[in-house]
């Protein structure tokens, strides 16, 4: 089944959407647009479970807090676009074993961010990975022989990711460079000169779709990062309701 710009504005009148009809087709013909004309195939499919943090009716400030992550190839045949049945081998799966926390905020100018963002920042909890993205990890990880990956993530370190099996790669001579961290922090708000220096995969990361405070790594115990969470929010007097479900699978 092949879905259409138009096709994707019945599927939108279906469900009522209440945003602008144009905008939305035009988006769908450049999706469509680019997959063609650069001949983009599924690479990378990501697990993981994801628990939501908002006020009710709010969308000033919003946290997503990513567990259980694992990162498989996405291996299809050219009319499919996705993998059907189960994987090859293990080598085509990896587990990530850090959370990742993300918090947006949307603030008019000159507002100072929550007390309690400050104190999680502070917290020693977590490790700041600008540019951050599950999709771009699993892709380098997992293809990083394949000649499509020229440049590897900046957070491959046991430095930044002490428990994560791969992080010593960046030790080893490998057939792709290391993109260093001041050139992802150099290129945090360039988002199609990113992309460009990193041809044959692209980020599929959602983290555009409002100003975000940053995303994180957590280094410590999942349930005591979530604790915190909650508890900062209860000490700041800000009622946030948890939302828990699991990422759909081809996310």
């Amino acid at each position: 089944t092949q879905l259409t710009p138009e096709g994707v504005g019945e599927v939108l009148k279906s469900i009522n959407f209440k945003g602008d009809m144009e905008e939305a087709l035009q988006l769908a013909r450049e999706i469509q647009g680019l997959v063609l004309e650069k001949k983009l195939r599924p690479a990378i499919r990501t697990h993981y479970s994801r628990t939501a943090f908002q006020r009710v009716g709010d969308a000033t400030v919003r946290c997503s807090l990513d567990t259980e992550l694992c990162m498989a190839i996405e291996a299809c045949s050219s009319d499919e676009w996705k993998r059907r049945g189960p994987l090859a081998n293990r080598a085509q799966v990896t587990q990530f074993p850090h959370a990742v926390l993300e918090v947006k905020l949307q603030l008019a100018s000159g507002t100072a961010q929550p007390e309690w963002v400050t104190e999680l920042l502070k917290s020693g909890y977590l490790r700041e990975m600008p540019k951050f993205s599950k999709f771009v990890h699993g892709t380098a990880f997992l293809h990083r022989h394949s000649g499509r990956v020229k440049e590897l993530p900046y957070w491959w370190s046991k430095d930044m990711m002490p428990l994560w099996v791969g992080a010593s790669l960046n030790t080893h001579p490998l057939p792709v460079k290391m993109l260093k961290q001041s050139t992802a922090l150099k290129l945090k708000n360039e988002e199609d000169d990113f992309r460009n220096e990193t041809s044959g995969w692209q980020d599929g990361s959602d983290s555009a779709e409002a100003p975000a405070v940053g995303n994180f790594v957590g280094i410590s115990w999942v349930q005591e990062l979530l604790l915190r969470i909650v508890t900062c929010n209860e000490t700041c007097g800000v009622s946030f309701t948890p939302r828990i479900g699991s990422v759909p699978p081809s996310e």
